[in-house]
């Protein structure tokens, strides 16, 4: 009986792929909305320095630039994480015999019009 309580091997390194997906999409969260702060913030001091100066302002403005790049890189990281919780998510709820989320019904095998 307590053999039946037992997790599969299988489904616990789903699990536990899937916390692991799930932590590093958290982080890769906060990074990235930290970096959205801080770029905000390059976009207003720029704004700010080109009614004071062109060169400092010019400085800035590649701040920004580079922190642009550097966040859509992030973002671009953040969706492949997030593809790869729901993968995981799809393939332990397939393996524990449930449908994940959002997931249609399977369609009939015939069409509507041959079912009446």
């Amino acid at each position: 009986m307590l053999r039946a309580l037992e997790l599969n091997p299988h489904e616990t390194r789903l699990q536990q792929l899937l916390q692991r997906f799930r932590t590093e999409e958290s982080s890769l969260t906060g990074v990235l909305q930290a970096l959205q702060v801080e770029l905000e913030h390059c976009h207003q001091e720029t704004s700010l320095l080109r009614l004071i100066d062109d060169d400092a302002a010019e400085t800035m403005l590649h701040r920004c630039h580079e922190l642009q790049i550097a966040a859509d890189g992030l973002a671009n990281e953040l969706v492949h994480v997030r593809m790869a919780v729901s993968g995981a998510d799809e393939e332990l709820a397939e393996h524990l015999g449930r449908r994940p989320h959002g997931r249609p019904a399977a369609w009939p095998a015939r069409p509507i019009e041959m079912l009446a």
